[in-house]
Order: structure tokens, then C-alpha cells, then sequence
């Protein structure tokens, strides 16, 4: 989540990941606390099960749609587009990062 201070954007986490906005559009990025390495065709897989329509799938990016657009790397790095509500890039991302099973070891 990002919270207003003085004027300026701070950005805010939760335990897994740090929720700031993108600094070239109105989107926001989910960055994982932890280092990650996620097959994305395997992931890939997991969104269409929970209803996600996928517009491209690569060995370096996943892009898929569920009312948002997401742009999902490998490294766990994900950018919500078209949203400016860090509230509700907040809970969007924690729902990906549960659809794609990220926290599972």
C-alpha cells in the first residue's frame, strides 16, 4: 500500500511484498520481499484455472487479464496497469500472488 506523507509516495508492504507506484504510468508494482525464480508456464497454467484470460506467455513474461491487466516476471515483479487506487493495487495483488501459488516453497 502506499500512503501519502508530506506530498510524496512512500511505499508500504505487507509481510511477502512492497506495493509502490510506477513511475511512468498509472499503474502500481508488486515486488517480493524474497528473491524468486517462478516458471511462468507453470504459473501460467494456475491463472487460467482461476479465470484469467492470458494475452501472452513467454519464458521472461506472463500477461494476463482479470478486470486488470497484469504483467507478471519471472522474478515474482508484477505491475498492475490502469489503476491508481493503491488500496485496491494492494488487494489485487495479493489475490494474483495467491492465484499464482507465489508463496508456496
Amino acid at each position: 500500500m502506499i500512503w501519502r506523507i508530506g506530498g510524496s509516495c512512500a511505499p508500504m508492504s505487507n509481510e511477502m511484498f512492497i506495493v509502490k507506484p510506477c513511475s511512468t504510468r498509472a499503474a502500481f508494482e508488486g515486488i517480493p520481499k524474497h528473491q524468486a525464480k517462478l516458471n511462468l508456464t507453470d504459473r501460467s497454467r494456475r491463472l487460467l484455472d482461476k479465470g484469467y484470460e492470458l494475452i501472452a506467455v513467454t519464458d521472461y513474461v506472463i500477461v494476463a487479464k482479470k478486470d486488470y491487466e497484469f504483467t507478471i516476471f519471472p522474478s515474482g515483479k508484477v505491475l498492475v496497469k490502469d489503476i491508481d487506487d493503491p488500496d485496491l493495487a494492494k488487494t489485487l495483488l495479493e489475490t494474483l500472488y495467491g492465484d499464482l501459488n507465489f508463496y508456496e516453497r
